[in-house]
């Protein structure tokens, strides 16, 4: 088995760091991940997400694909680089173990620690592994790959600059615990607070002690950087010019160039299906600087590694009637299905709020009936639960009027999808007509006006921006009173009468013979819900959920 030590250091880094989280976690094969995030002192909700994955993780951890050891701290740091240091010291580190890091928002693609694993086991002597890391748009399936090829003389003359040569990204770069120790780790880089290249550093430390070894394959990626973050890389110069200043670079840049032909060698792994061969290869720095970024699909562990089993929940097949109401069987077959809730966080049978049932059925549906690049609209998401998994492969819009209807947010969130402010039925404009492959919506639609002409503009609405084709499925909750009363919004029934459904619907009075029915417990309304509604388990009844599905057809 090998040891792998990933460290994440985070400062008010909630956006994006359950995707970071999870890339980790969700790796699988014959390794032992030891994982830990460093908080610097956030003041946002990194710290409330972070004490989530842990607790969630000591009942969980059996389910993941690897042994995972998961650890956090908090305490100021420096900069990031002491922080990983920090994490770093934390560990009894094995002499062979690999390790390295990934930054908020950065992800290990499926399958990279095991291949690293593999590696570890073929070539022993291998000390430093660089492989491909991908920078990928939002909403595009695919990205681009960033072909890595420096000479070790270039990187232990510290002109991997973006100057003479590009510069190497620490995504998808791996070394042993002997090498960081040997090299002194980041060295004085952790003590300065405006440290931005403590990677250059490492690089060019590492290179006066080894060979690199580049392995053609994909092993991490990170999402495409807003433009306003570019001044920094003069900063990073500045630094790096003050610790090797830029006349001595150019010395040494100039008697590199001098070498018969301008030729370096390097030695690259390269795959084929399972099989690793260690090669030579000989190559010019115009070819390096001739080399583009190449255009590849790329899955993210996000969506497409969070399914334990290949057995869909939802086919073309499915008897939607299974569906209608929440069942008590829908949380085993969604736990068992998925490690993951639409959150982002580990799936709990034992403790599971209605919209963990909503919304996983609703990602099921979405993984298993939409193809990739699709257009998906969720009718009143608010700050949605379910765009956010998959805005990286499909387009993804919201329409919400953010004025905090039935406990909504009335702030707009700043998100990666489109937002329409506005409500459905409203036939707005910026909804494009026969749009939209999917249509739904989670606990929204029971909380419009009691009036037969708004729903008819809804479902006016709806129809309009669906193609041909398209789904529409949405997730209305109920509420058991005290008292056994039952209640459910008309427009719930409304919508069966009008419109051609995959299942049937079931009248309030037929609920109370229903089998296998859910009913939110107390615990889970009390810890999560009552601090929304402000209403106690008592006065506000037992939430559970009914659904409607249907499909736009060819007129």
């Amino acid at each position: 088995m090998t040891d792998i030590y990933i460290a994440t250091p985070v400062l008010n880094a909630e956006k994006h760091l359950d995707e970071t989280i999870w890339s980790v976690l969700s790796q699988a094969g014959d390794i032992f991940i030891h994982y830990h995030v460093q908080d610097g002192g956030s003041t946002d909700g990194t710290l409330e997400k972070l004490n989530v994955w842990q607790d969630k993780l000591k009942s969980h951890h059996k389910l993941l694909p690897a042994n995972i050891e998961f650890s956090i701290a908090t305490e100021k740091s420096n900069n990031c680089y002491h922080a990983i240091a920090m994490s770093f010291e934390r560990f009894s580190l094995k002499e062979q173990a690999f390790m390295g890091w990934l930054n908020a928002g950065e992800i290990l693609l499926p399958g990279a620690l095991s291949l690293l694993a593999h590696i570890a086991g073929e070539y022993p002597e291998i000390q430093w592994i660089i492989g491909e890391c991908a920078e990928k748009k939002i909403g595009i399936s695919s990205g681009s790959a960033f072909p890595r090829l420096l000479p070790r003389e270039v990187l232990a003359a510290g002109l991997a600059d973006d100057i003479h040569w590009p510069r190497l990204p620490h995504e998808g770069v791996f070394w042993r615990q002997e090498l960081w120790s040997k090299a002194g780790g980041f060295g004085d880089a952790v003590f300065r607070e405006d440290s931005l290249c403590g990677d250059w550093r490492l690089w060019r430390s590492f290179a006066q002690l080894v060979e690199p070894v580049f392995i053609q394959a994909l092993l991490a990626a990170y999402y495409q950087r807003p433009k306003d973050k570019f001044p920094l890389q003069s900063l990073m110069r500045q630094e790096i010019n003050r610790v090797l200043p830029f006349q001595k670079r150019q010395i040494r840049s100039q008697a590199l160039e001098n070498i018969e032909k301008n030729t370096f060698t390097s030695l690259v792994l390269s795959l084929a299906g399972k099989q690793l061969r260690l090669e030579k290869i000989k190559y010019s720095k115009n070819q390096i600087h001739s080399m583009k970024q190449v255009k590849r699909s790329i899955h993210y562990p996000y969506k497409d590694n969070h399914s334990k089993k290949n057995t869909p929940i939802f086919t073309q097949h499915t008897d939607f009637n299974e569906f209608t109401y929440a069942r008590k069987s829908h949380i085993k077959l969604l736990a068992d299905t998925y490690l993951i809730a639409a959150d982002g966080r580990p799936f709990d049978p034992e403790y599971c709020d209605l919209k963990a049932i909503q919304d996983g059925l609703c990602c099921a549906f979405i993984d298993q009936m939409i193809t990739g690049g699709s257009r998906i609209l969720e009718v009143g998401g608010g700050n949605s639960r379910i765009l956010p998994v998959f805005c990286r492969d499909h387009e993804c819009w919201n329409i919400d009027k953010f004025e905090g209807n039935g406990n909504g947010p009335t702030n707009l969130p700043e998100v990666e999808y489109k937002i329409v402010r506005d409500y459905m039925g409203n036939g707005n404009a910026g909804l494009p007509d026969a749009y939209f492959d999917l249509v739904f919506s989670i606990s929204a639609l029971e909380h419009v006006p009691y009036q037969e002409e708004v729903y008819a503009d809804i479902m006016r609405d709806i129809d309009r921006v669906l193609k041909p084709g398209g789904f529409s499925i949405h997730f209305l909750d109920i509420v058991q009173k005290a008292d056994g009363q039952l209640w459910m919004h008309p427009f719930t029934e409304y919508m069966f009468d009008h419109v051609k459904t995959f299942n049937y619907f079931i009248k309030l009075d037929e609920f109370p013979y229903m089998r296998d029915i859910y009913w939110m417990n107390e615990k889970s309304y009390t810890d999560i819900w009552e601090k929304i509604t402000r209403e106690s388990y008592a006065d506000f009844g037992r939430p559970s959920s009914i659904a409607v599905f249907w499909k736009k057809f060819e007129r």
